[in-house]
């Protein structure tokens, strides 16, 4: 989907897929909140917008969060800051520069590049963020790290809404304690 996307979003669809923050975190995100050095992205503000007027918020819960980021997406986001500068300073803007709205966002980028890519177009942005937890989950993170990324209010709800995606996680997870207990008899 990234490739079929508005060459524009594309760093903001790996943001949203690797990173786990929600699209009102992203519109939010101002370049003064990413430190490429320190390779992180302090999430603080979330972007809403209701009966057609833009509103910055906190973030769902009230959790800002500092997130680290891998290398490529490091690079992705120096190249989306210096291609697509924001005359109000966000890292994701629209095309003249300012916020991103999301009904429009949705409607001219994300489903048109969703249908190219011949994915369902029951695709939602919001799932993205469901993505970057399953990948986390799956290579084995623990739940507390991945209620951080995602900015959850509790374990608890990260517990409740993923445990039910990697029915094979529990078989590997015997398989680790099973090699445990023979690296422990061979040890005796």
């Amino acid at each position: 989907m990234a490739d079929e996307i508005t060459p524009r979003y594309r760093a903001l669809i790996f943001a949203a897929g690797y990173t786990g923050a929600r699209f009102g975190e992203l519109a939010a995100l101002k370049v003064g909140r990413v430190d490429l050095n320190a390779a992180t992205m302090h999430i603080a503000e979330s972007l809403a917008e209701v009966d057609g007027r833009l509103y910055t918020k906190e973030p769902k819960n009230g959790k800002t969060r500092t997130l680290e980021l891998p290398g490529f997406l490091v690079e992705m986001l120096r190249e989306q800051m210096g291609l697509y500068p924001s005359t109000e300073g966000y890292v994701f803007s629209a095309a003249e520069g300012g916020p991103l709205r999301h009904h429009n966002f949705y409607r001219r980028h994300y489903k048109p590049a969703v249908l190219r890519a011949g994915l369902s177009p029951n695709l939602r942005l919001h799932d993205l963020r469901h993505s970057c937890a399953s990948i986390l989950i799956a290579r084995g993170a623990n739940i507390k790290d991945v209620q951080e990324q995602l900015g959850h209010s509790s374990s608890r709800v990260t517990l409740d809404r993923y445990s039910h995606r990697f029915p094979g996680l529990t078989r590997r997870l015997q398989d680790d304690l099973q090699a445990v207990f023979e690296g422990a008899e061979q040890n005796e």
